[in-house]
């Protein structure tokens, strides 16, 4: 699951409790839990679970500029904006 869009917030939190229930069984990446809490406007709980990211060296990290797209007001967290840029990855381009 890449994209944080759902139908709903009752939706996005239906997904959240299916994958906090999968993580007591088995690795859910950071970055996948990040874009659900986005889409929920929770954008210090993405900054929480890009970090964990960070720390568990995931893949996932390329998506660190892009979910700006799919939430802009990442772009006015200066906690999230300094993740990308310590990961010296480009800015995307359209």
């Amino acid at each position: 699951m890449k994209s944080a869009q759902f139908a709903s917030h009752a939706q996005a939190r239906v997904k959240l409790s299916e994958m906090h229930a999968l993580e007591a069984a088995r690795y859910v990446d950071p970055v996948t839990l990040a874009s659900v809490h986005a889409s929920l406007g929770e954008f210090d709980v993405v900054v929480r679970f890009y970090q964990k990211a960070m720390e568990d060296r995931s893949p996932d990290m390329v998506y660190a500029r892009t979910l700006t797209r799919l939430a802009p007001r990442l772009l006015e967290n200066a906690d999230y904006q300094a993740i990308p840029s310590r990961l010296n990855f480009p800015a995307p381009t359209n």
